[in-house]
């Protein structure tokens, strides 16, 4: 199978995916919509590029797919990651969620300096919670241990 018959069924359900979330961030009340609806109408149009550049690379030449087994295994690993990650977001809350992924990510595509991951999602989650809490004054869900201080 052509790699770009790949990439166009992959750039279609990206470009779906960020119609749906058009659909969703468009009921965000007021300025709250702005950064997702613009993040999301790029997505699109970056998606619908990667499709017209499959299309024309594929009426030039179809170029074969070539996967070796340990890509395979890399993405599914990253792809469990990014679900458990959103399973974590859920249950245990956003901040200990990305202070995890964020170096298990980076190990996962073969970054080995722990050390510095993790500095990395401390100084990520830091300045995010700048933004959120003091810039646009929008609290992000509080963590499962906070909730369960207010239960005992």
């Amino acid at each position: 199978m052509p790699k770009q018959y790949i990439e166009i069924v992959v750039a279609l359900v990206i470009a779906a995916a960020s119609g749906l979330g058009l659909i969703e961030a468009g009921e965000y009340p007021g300025e709250s919509s702005y950064v997702p609806l613009a993040v999301l109408i790029f997505s699109i149009l970056l998606a619908v590029a990667w499709m017209a550049q499959s299309l024309v690379s594929l009426r030039r030449q179809a170029v074969a797919l070539a996967i070796q087994r340990k890509e395979v295994v890399r993405f599914l690993l990253f792809a469990s990651v990014a679900v458990g990650y959103g399973v974590c977001f859920y249950l245990v809350g956003f901040y200990t969620s990305t202070f995890l992924m964020i170096p298990l990510a980076a190990g996962l595509l073969g970054y080995r300096r722990w050390k510095v991951s993790v500095a990395t999602a401390a100084v990520f989650l830091i300045v995010l919670n700048i933004v959120f809490n003091l810039l646009l004054k929008t609290p992000l869900p509080p963590e499962l241990i906070f909730r369960l201080k207010e239960v005992l």
